[in-house]
């Protein structure tokens, strides 16, 4: 049987009202459009998804723009300027996310346009293309951007862009202090990756008013204390390791705090305990029971997630899961994977969820199974017979969903 993927005028009129739900839903899996037939449904349809679409005739785009509905052609990789000057009329958002470049007179057009425009799929435009585009008075999202340099046309763009409702710019290499001068102006949520973050720009993003989430991999010790001046909260991510002096340095930041480390010393451990504000630390591959230890008097909130997938009978994963299992207190919330807080532990019904460990130690699961409510562990795709014994113990629910064959002694340890 041969499924059709060109939309026509046959299959339009076969549409009834209480279809055109369906139909708008699978209107990207067509590769080819009629004219009559978009048309036909542009003056039904509050939206119109055409991502299977890798060219547009003219007559489709002049047939399409006489209706001001929201349409995606993200499967479009160019566009010409004749295009793009009839998409320039018209108020509905309008997504390009497919094009992979555009020409200056193709993005003077499109900065008419009185809508939203989405070109995520840019990954660097021309200083020229920048200039035009800054003109633009409404929504723009470019989050695919992986250059940005500090050129006027450059600069005149991210001028416009920190005005945007939502800005993110999450695959930059590098980050201009001229640029990051500009993006600490911005008073809304801020999130782009910079690579490594100069002191300069640290200190220009530290005037930023709102979230900001850095995708950054190494941080000194002087760009970590002008950070630590935003007055808002602030998250560190793709780090693997900073300086003892870049955490005190950090510590000193008075918002929540939220940090991707492969590894934490004690002393590092001490001086983020101390601090005040909301702190989370994720992508750690293990904990020593020193940093347990200190991390423990901590007073505030504090989430902590091990990536290890692995639970040992090693100290610090025991003092690991000693805090774990305090579910009592809700000032330390502990994990091994990066999951929201109410799939992590549900407080009202003492429920803990593991679902990252994969393989787990006897002693590990014997101090689990005091685990005072449902313990759910379906990351676990094997556990041995003298694990289980320990788990017999646990009085509760306990869900193991991920175990791929179990062994009858295993079975009957667990009974």
């Amino acid at each position: 049987m041969t499924v059709t993927r060109r939309l026509t005028m046959e299959i339009v009129q076969l549409i009834s009202s209480n279809k055109l739900k369906l139909i708008k839903s699978k209107m990207g899996s067509f590769i080819e459009v009629d004219v009559d037939a978009a048309v036909n449904l542009a003056q039904r349809l509050d939206e119109m998804r055409l991502d299977g679409l890798k060219n547009l005739s003219d007559d489709l785009v002049i047939g399409l723009c006489q209706y001001d509905i929201k349409i995606s052609f993200n499967g479009l990789e160019e566009i010409s300027d004749k295009a793009a000057l009839t998409f320039s009329r018209g108020t509905q958002p309008w997504d390009l996310n497919g094009l992979k470049s555009l020409s200056p007179a193709a993005a003077k057009a499109l900065a008419i346009r009185e809508s939203p425009i989405s070109l995520d799929g840019l990954t660097e435009l021309t200083d020229e293309v920048a200039a035009e585009l800054a003109s633009h008075k409404h929504e723009l999202s470019l989050r695919g951007l992986t250059k940005f340099p500090d050129t006027p046309g450059h600069l005149s763009l991210m001028t416009k862009l920190i005005l945007n409702e939502e800005l993110e710019l999450y695959r930059l290499t590098h980050l201009f202090d001229s640029v990051a001068s500009i993006l600490g102006q911005r008073v809304g949520d801020l999130a782009l990756s910079a690579g490594c973050l100069s002191e300069n720009a640290a200190e220009s993003l530290s005037h930023h008013v709102g979230e900001l989430s850095l995708d950054i991999v190494y941080l000194s010790p002087v760009a970590a204390a002008a950070l630590a001046k935003h007055k808002g909260s602030l998250s560190l991510t793709d780090l693997k390791n900073l300086s003892d002096e870049a955490i005190i340095a950090l510590a000193g930041h008075s918002g929540d705090l939220r940090l991707s480390l492969q590894s934490l010393s004690e002393s590092g451990a001490h001086s983020l305990a101390e601090r005040s504000g909301k702190l989370c630390i994720f992508g750690l591959m293990d904990v020593s029971k020193e940093c347990m230890d200190a991390l423990s008097v901590r007073k505030e909130s504090l989430e902590l997630y091990i990536d290890n997938d692995q639970l040992e009978d090693t100290p610090g994963h025991m003092a690991y899961i000693d805090r774990l299992l305090k579910v009592h207190d809700p000032s330390f919330i502990a994990a091994n994977e990066s999951r929201t807080i109410d799939e992590v532990l549900n407080f009202n019904l003492h429920r803990l969820e593991l679902n990252g460990v994969k393989s787990i130690a006897p002693q590990t699961a014997k101090s689990l199974s005091k685990h005072s409510g449902p313990l759910r562990l379906d990351g676990l795709n094997k556990l041995s017979p003298t694990a289980a014994g320990q788990f017999s113990s646990h009085t509760y629910l306990m869900q193991l969903d991920g175990l791929e064959q179990i062994s009858g002694a295993t079975a009957l340890a667990l009974c």
